[in-house]
């Protein structure tokens, strides 16, 4: 108990802890940013390729981890917060949607690779390649780029929108995201 009184009463704990409730988003850049390269520069100066990949994933979950570390300081809930990310908003003919341009882009393709000369081997999908590519697809979200989502877009993007309106939230979120600065492995 005496610890938390003096630790109230510490004047650069005061500060940090204002800090970080008025800079939300710019220590969430900053934190993601350090949280990432430190895992990437453990990948620069080791050779063992399992770790290499290991590294690379905990790296890419920098984003995720600044969010955590600014709701817990601030006193939040982080189940809260991930209760209302996981939010469905939308009908769920909506998700259909990006399957359908998926499979148009597909289509577009093979009939353009027909079109050209070349051999489009339809007879060769088969359930297995369906599975297969569920499967990858499922796991590349999940390990190739979604745990990021929840820091840069369950986190960030509402951040901005206390103070921007979505246009340019987005551009700012997206200079940070594409600057490659988290990005380059």
């Amino acid at each position: 108990m005496d610890i938390k009184i003096q630790t109230e009463r510490d004047p650069l704990v005061g500060s940090l802890k204002k800090l970080l409730q008025t800079r939300q988003i710019m220590i969430f850049f900053l934190l993601s940013f350090l949280i990432s390269w430190l895992f990437y520069g453990l990948v620069i100066l080791t050779d063992a390729l399992e770790v290499l990949s290991i590294l690379k994933v905990l790296g890419t979950f920098g984003p995720f981890v600044a969010s955590v570390i600014i709701i817990k300081v601030n006193g939040g809930s982080i189940r809260h917060w991930l209760r209302h990310i996981f939010v469905w908003r939308i009908k769920l003919r909506w998700y259909f949607v990006p399957l359908g341009i998926v499979l148009l882009v597909f289509a577009v393709t093979a009939l353009l690779y027909a079109l050209m000369g070349g051999i489009v081997g339809i007879e060769r999908i088969n359930f297995e390649s369906l599975v297969f590519l569920l499967i990858a697809f499922i796991m590349s979200t999940i390990i190739g780029g979604g745990q990021e989502e929840l820091g840069w877009r369950g986190f960030a993007l509402p951040k901005l929108q206390e103070k921007y309106n979505a246009l340019t939230s987005s551009f700012i979120l997206g200079f940070f995201w594409g600057s490659g600065i988290c990005r380059c492995f």
